[in-house]
């Protein structure tokens, strides 16, 4: 399994949620290369979305620091192990992630979350206010929201329009 696109993002506070969907809780950064535009986010949101069954939430304890994910149990096999490796810097991403741990276990950065758009999984620093809306948010279906953003949608309309 080849974990490489991963999306950084800050958890917003609740001040903060002038947004709708997931934009809501969650500010995501630049990450400055295509794989992560054109309905990325959107098309690994309804990919999971499609697989909400199969998901759960564990805690790990990574140099210190608990993070929660949320993933698929193949996904949990395997998370221990990849984010020690990643808070070590062994682990090559397209972009870098920020998931760094200093020697008594704080994480170093304003970056508290980390989103996998090949893979389909989140983790975040431990919080449980945040865990609490973001299962709320991830449960929430809005087709609109999903299907807005995606370039299958933007490219059949073309097609559909150019025929007329």
């Amino acid at each position: 399994m080849n974990i490489y696109l991963i999306q950084r993002g800050k958890i917003r506070s609740y001040e903060e949620e002038t947004k709708k969907g997931i934009d809501k809780i969650l500010s995501f950064d630049y990450m400055g290369y295509s794989e992560f535009e054109w309905g990325a986010l959107p098309d690994s949101l309804k990919r999971i979305r499609k697989r909400l069954a199969d998901y759960n939430i564990r805690d790990y304890d990574i140099q210190g620091l608990i993070v929660t994910a949320f993933a698929t149990d193949e996904i949990h096999s395997i998370l221990s192990s990849w984010l020690n490796k990643l808070s070590k810097g062994k682990v090559m991403l397209k972009a870098p992630s920020y998931f760094k741990i200093d020697p008594i276990g704080q994480h170093t950065r304003d970056t508290d979350f980390w989103w996998s758009i090949d893979q389909d999984f989140f983790v975040w620093v431990k919080n449980e206010s945040f865990q609490n809306r973001f299962l709320s948010e991830i449960s929430h279906v809005d087709k609109k929201e999903v299907e807005r953003f995606s370039l299958k949608r933007l490219k059949n309309f073309f097609v559909n329009f150019f025929k007329k």
